[in-house]
């Protein structure tokens, strides 16, 4: 494929990324320090089921979208044990922990950054390849990361690009607890963009419920948070309308 690099285009995405970069999110009311795992890398027990296969290096994990096609490829696979509350209280468990490697589709896969960076401003599977080997550059709570994740939903209105911003800033679904404590801080962030998914019809209203229940069992009160919804849900909102005015589909 014929790459041509537009510079005055690169600038103004460059500089689009350095002006959201600088319009950092509102701080919630009701983060805590995120709980951790204990784990160790010792002596490893088997207790995993005699069925269970552990992942191996080389290993490839699906991970295909309608926007884009991407895989895992699994690297430097081993054993380690973590300790965590289960139904039978606390327990040492085995599981496998690997390195990913992301691939994509072509011709995003072999694209230069600059090279995404130029496609992404009107392209959604670009920007999500681009979001994406930023995340796994920079790992979580990176706030150009989120804004490019949310560039690749306001140019697709896909529930896909939903899913992978919400993935980005909240770790996957599901309330979290560690060693019997409400992890708040994720359990907030769930209810936030779940309300704000829920605005647009990604999420249901059974999903936000079961957030805003966590929260208020912890005495935390999730109207709060409102604030912050309302910041993200006008931010996908306008720059949809932004889109939609420049004829970008």
């Amino acid at each position: 494929m014929k790459k041509i690099l537009i510079l005055s285009a690169a600038v103004a995405l460059i500089a689009y990324l350095a002006v959201l970069s600088h319009n950092p999110r509102p701080t919630h009311s009701v983060v805590e320090p995120a709980a951790q795992i204990l784990s160790v890398e010792d002596a490893v027990p088997d207790t995993r089921p005699l069925e269970f296969k552990a992942p191996q290096d080389g290993d490839v994990v699906e991970l295909s979208s309608a926007l884009i096609g991407k895989r895992a490829i699994l690297e430097n696979c081993h054993d380690v044990a973590v300790t965590a509350e289960t139904a039978y209280g606390r327990e040492t468990l085995a599981t496998t922990k690997c390195d990913q490697v992301l691939r994509f589709d072509e011709p995003y896969d072999s694209m230069s950054r600059i090279e995404l960076e130029i496609l992404a401003e009107t392209d959604a599977a670009a920007a999500t390849v681009l979001a994406d080997r930023l995340a796994q550059k920079h790992g979580a709570g990176v706030e150009i990361v989120t804004r490019v994740y949310l560039h690749a939903l306001a140019l697709s209105a896909h529930p896909d690009a939903f899913e992978s911003l919400y993935n980005y800033v909240n770790g996957g679904h599901g309330v979290v607890y560690t060693n019997g404590e409400l992890n708040v801080s994720r359990a907030a962030d769930a209810y936030v963009w779940s309300r704000v998914g829920n605005n647009f019809g990604y999420t249901t209203d059974d999903m936000v419920a079961v957030y805003r229940q966590a929260l208020v069992e912890q005495g935390h009160e999730p109207d709060r948070l409102e604030l912050e919804v309302d910041h993200w849900t006008r931010a996908i909102a306008d720059r949809q309308e932004a889109i939609g005015q420049r004829g970008v589909q």
